[in-house]
Order: structure tokens, then sequence, then C-alpha cells
């Protein structure tokens, strides 16, 4: 990593801090607008005619939702219009690429570097996840949740662009980071904090490799090691027990069926389940070009631990549902 891009990322973070100590809406919009330029910043050090043309498209974007955010913020505060707040909140779902909004997010986190990639689905939403809560009344946030973690973990499904894969990934995540963040912003800080660090490594990994799609697994050493941290940092982004990313949807799960939320936990069980499938894909590739005829000599094996993953997920969440 270059030491602009290091300096880069050092004040988005920064600035992501800063934004939560912002006590009105004006100071959250220039925050947000400056953190806008230092992502900027990281991913015009790429180099390459896509690469401009993917910073165009992402400016372009951040400058339509900017305006919009800033027209209704003005109104909020002369109080020109009613249900402002409807509003903020639909920018907000916007800047954070949720659903409906989702596919300007998935394009440009398909098309940079690791850097960008692990920068702008960590610490790039943290201000307007933050903010959410401001804005967001129950039912909203229940269908915004809802509809965000099925299409994500939908949408994931046979992709060979592991960015992109990811990206829906962090769709599914950032609809359980939204429900953590109305249940508790201890629980959202533990949530969030887990899967920053889970994102860092396996960004770390693939950009170590420099590895962008599935088929080039079969271009990078065949070290056991690197295989093996690959698989268990992939099990434990998807949530598969005694993994770290299973512990902190446990706390979720569990304070939701504590305040007796049955539907939005059966959902999301469900949903979670969903997104084994396409994390499977995923490993599952990088074992079978590990062992090329490990692939041609057994190919019901596929299907079998597919089976088998699915099933001991599904299980490990039924009794939190209905033991814990």
């Amino acid at each position: 990593m270059s030491n602009f891009k290091l300096w880069f990322s050092f004040m988005l973070f920064y600035l992501s801090l800063i934004s939560l100590f912002c006590n009105n809406w004006l100071a959250v919009w220039m925050v947000m607008e400056v953190n806008v330029l230092f992502l900027m910043g990281i991913l015009s050090l790429t180099c390459g005619y896509e690469s401009s043309s993917t910073i165009m498209k992402y400016f372009i974007v951040q400058l339509i939702i900017s305006l919009v955010f800033l027209t209704f913020i003005l109104s909020l505060l002369f109080n020109i219009f009613m249900s402002v707040n409807l509003w903020i909140m639909i920018v907000l779902m916007a800047k954070l690429g949720l659903f409906p909004f989702h596919f300007w997010m998935i394009m440009i986190l398909s098309k940079i570097d690791w850097t960008g990639f692990f920068m702008m689905s960590t610490f790039y939403k943290l201000p307007s996840l933050m903010y959410t809560h401001w804005t967001f009344e129950l039912l909203t946030l229940s269908l915004v949740v809802i509809s965000s973690s099925f299409v994500g973990s939908f949408l994931g499904l046979n992709n060979i662009f592991i960015q992109k894969l990811l990206g829906y990934s962090s769709l599914s995540h950032l609809s359980w980071l939204l429900l953590s963040l109305s249940l508790s912003v201890q629980m959202f800080s533990v949530y969030m904090v887990s899967y920053t660090i889970i994102l860092l490594t396996l960004s770390l990994m693939f950009n170590y490799l420099n590895i962008y799609y599935i088929n080039q697994f079969k271009f990078f050493s065949r070290s056991t090691f690197t295989l093996f941290m690959l698989v268990f940092v992939i099990l434990s982004l998807m949530g598969f027990p005694p993994f770290m990313g299973f512990v902190v949807k446990w706390f979720v799960m569990k304070f939701l069926l504590y305040l007796n939320f049955n539907f939005m936990l059966f959902f999301m069980l469900l949903v979670s389940v969903m997104s084994v499938v396409f994390y499977l894909q995923l490993f599952y590739y990088m074992i079978m070009i590990y062992n090329i005829n490990f692939k041609w000599h057994y190919p019901l094996f596929y299907n079998l631990t597919v089976f088998s993953c699915v099933f001991l997920n599904l299980l490990c969440y039924l009794f939190v549902y209905f033991c814990i």
C-alpha cells in the first residue's frame, strides 16, 4: 500500500469517527462529503482506464445524492417541507447502498482494488449507518432489513467475481448491522468491529494473492496454510459455527428472542442459511483448484458438502432459536 493510500485510508477512518460526534445534519453532510473526497483519492491510486471510469461513475452518483441530501437538510432547517425525515432516510439508504439502491454500490465494489473495497464496505458506511437510527421507524427498519438481507443472499448466488460476491455479502451484513443498531449500540459496536476484522483479513489476503475472480485461484501458490486460512476466514464471514461471525449473530438473535421479535428472527435465520450456499461456492472452488483430480473423481462430493454445511448451519441456528 502506497503512503498516499495509507494516509487517505487513515483520514477516512478518522473522519468517520469524528462524524459520530456531530450534533446537526449540516455538519454530518459536510463530514460525509469530505469522506467522499478521501475515498476518491484511494480509488484514484488504482491505475487503468476502467478505474477512471469507475471513479467518474462514483463521483456522479455521490454528487446526485449529496445535492438531494443538502436540499432536504436545508428544508429541515427552515421548515419548508413536511416529512423531511422520510426523505433523509431515503438518502441515507442510497448512501449506504441498501435495497433498492444497491446497484450502484455493487457496480463500484466490483471494479476497484481491495483497499478501496475494504474502506468502502466498512468505514465509508459508518457515518450513514450510525445516523439511520435518527430517522428510521421500526416498521420501515424491518422492511429495509428484510428486503436488503434477502436481496443480498439471493443475488450473491452464481457469481464468479469475488468482489461482487462479497459486495452482496456486505449488503446482507449491512442488514444485520442495522438490526443490531436498532437493538443496542453496544451490540452494533461488537458486530461492526468483528465484521471489520474479518473483512480486513480477507481483503489483505486477496490483495496479497492478487485475486479478483474465482478462477484465479489456480494461479496462486498451493500453500496448505494459505488455503486453510482463506477457508477459515470465509467460514467466519458466512457465520458458520463456532467462528466469530456466528458468535456476533448469536448475540443479535438472542436479543431478538428476548424481545419476542419471532418473525424477524425466523426470517434472518432463513436468509443466513440461504447465504451459506454462495459462500460455499467460493471456498469449495478453492479446494477443487487445489486438487483438480479430486474434482473429477468425486462428482458427488460437492452436493454432499453443500448439503452437510447448510444442514449443520441450520441446526445451529435452530438450537439458538429453541434452546437459548
